[in-house]
């Protein structure tokens, strides 16, 4: 509970001033990376969901074939492997085991992508928002000026209004759309993590883009804070032990293959 309200806070905070678009602040280029990002986020989630979705569907339906057209129970499977806790060698306890199943693995599958994609999409609006920081900065000579020239505008404006005043395979299918439900929402993570570690690097190269010879030293100060902090990346660990990253992911992506092919050739020898 207290990580869900944790996740809330900082949802409910990235949906509030600063992080919100600021078209005074960053201009076109700010909207266009905040509303990009959230045009990603959505196609992510139509990914992972959707991949459940056809991932259960596929097993549904080919399992459902099984049993329709055979009445031998050595012919019928289930959708993620056999039960040996009940006897499901006869009608209706196939069928509510194979239900049952089904409405499990839908269920754990959509909530694991859910909880996936809210941790990818708040990765994901961090990156941007690393992204934002740098447009901001490399803008600042430009936003001061106009500014200026506004308050300027404001004030001779004022000043003309008191004169005016005064003037008036099936298998195979499955197989691929199991592995990529399992990696998908992983790359995502991993993804998303070295984003975040890259952007937050380039901030520094961003403060020294922006052309600020000249301006106040306290400013400069402040711009020099930045500079060595960002030079210290970003780093997001699973566990405190793992680094969230691209190649961690290809390890893990490797991992799981020899597993495999280990299982594989124990399979095929007994």
């Amino acid at each position: 509970m207290l990580n869900i309200k944790k996740i809330k806070q900082l949802l409910n905070k990235l949906e509030d001033k600063p992080f919100t678009p600021n078209f005074e602040r960053g201009g076109e280029k700010e909207e266009k990376l905040i509303k990009g990002c959230i045009s990603l986020t959505r196609t992510q989630a139509s990914i992972c969901w959707g991949s459940v979705l056809v991932t259960v569907g596929l097993a549904t339906v080919f399992t459902l074939m099984k049993r329709i057209r055979s009445s031998d129970y050595h012919d019928w499977e289930f959708t993620y492997g056999p039960l040996t806790v009940l006897n499901v060698t006869y009608t209706p306890n196939y069928e509510i085991t194979w239900l049952y199943q089904i409405i499990c693995t839908s269920t754990i599958g959509f909530n694991h992508s859910t909880i996936n994609l809210i941790m990818a999409g708040i990765l994901a609006h961090s990156s941007v928002q690393f992204k934002v920081l740098q447009n901001n900065l490399r803008r600042i000579v430009q936003n001061a000026h106009g500014f200026m020239m506004k308050v300027c505008y404001s004030i001779f404006r004022n000043v003309l209004i008191a004169f005016l005043l005064e003037m008036n395979d099936m298998r195979m299918v499955k197989t691929v759309t199991d592995t990529v439900t399992a990696l998908f929402p992983v790359l995502l993570l991993c993804f998303w993590s070295q984003e975040v570690v890259y952007e937050s690097q380039q901030v520094a190269r961003a403060a020294v883009e922006g052309n600020l010879v000249g301006a106040d030293l306290r400013f400069q100060k402040s711009l020099n804070l930045i500079t060595v902090r960002s030079q210290r990346p970003i780093q997001l660990k699973a566990g405190k032990i793992i680094e969230i990253s691209l190649p961690t992911f290809v390890s893990i992506v490797r991992a799981s293959y020899s597993a495999f092919m280990v299982l594989r050739k124990v399979n095929t020898e007994v």
